[in-house]
């Protein structure tokens, strides 16, 4: 059973970052069961984008769509039955790298479109595409949704269909693939350099806590 979820899962996170990739969406970050990704979009002379912040902002939307749509049909027909909640949001972020201290490296992305995913996702359920005002205010003639709390949006229907255009992948220097390697956590290069990429899931006994702290940023 452990191995035959680990292949579901496999398989499902596997179709959803091959969709966020056709839509010309990068995966950013995973976070336990979540994943974030973002749309690039021109700002000033930005060489390689082409979408102006609306364009970007669609076809994030339209990938959330297909997203519901897509993964529902690799479903097994028996339990476990997996589901996604989605959330939009739109503007300016902020890329960062932080680290250095043993030669390792992080890379983070912040700003306004993180809260408001963080918001959105809050009144989501299962299947959902909630969009935050901010993309409901950009899009809101070319889709339709209903209203829920804090002017957010559950998508309901798209007015549009843009092509389908994947993200640009650079090809990487053997300097730059050195570089990378400081993004990768210590215990997974140990695997890599043994040849042992096909191990690196593991199955453990664990103990997981959730813990939310709706109220930190009031006290901040």
């Amino acid at each position: 059973g452990k191995e035959e979820l680990t292949r579901l899962l496999n398989t499902y996170f596997g179709q959803l970052i091959n969709l966020v990739s056709e839509h010309g969406g990068d995966v950013i970050k995973f976070a336990g069961d979540a994943l974030l990704a973002v749309w690039p979009a021109r700002a000033g002379h930005f060489p390689g984008v082409e979408d102006d912040l609306g364009v970007a902002t669609q076809r994030a939307v339209q990938c959330g769509w297909m997203i519901q749509r897509d993964l529902a049909a690799i479903q097994p027909g028996t339990d476990p039955q997996l589901s996604l909640k989605l959330a939009v949001g739109t503007g300016r972020i902020s890329a960062l790298r932080l680290g250095g201290v043993y030669q390792r490296w992080e890379f983070l992305v912040t700003g306004n479109p993180l809260m408001q995913v963080g918001l959105a996702e809050s009144y989501a359920q299962p299947g959902d595409v909630i969009l935050s005002p901010e993309v409901w205010m950009l899009l809101g003639d070319d889709c339709a949704g209903e209203l829920l709390a804090a002017d957010n949006v559950r998508l309901e229907s798209l007015n549009f269909s843009l092509p389908l255009r994947a993200i640009s992948v650079p090809a990487l220097s053997p300097a730059a693939e050195n570089a990378l390697r400081a993004y990768i956590p210590g215990a997974i290069l140990t695997r890599l350099a043994a040849g042992q990429s096909g191990r690196l899931a593991e199955l453990r006994p664990v103990t997981v806590l959730f813990i939310n702290l709706p109220h930190l940023n009031d006290t901040v």
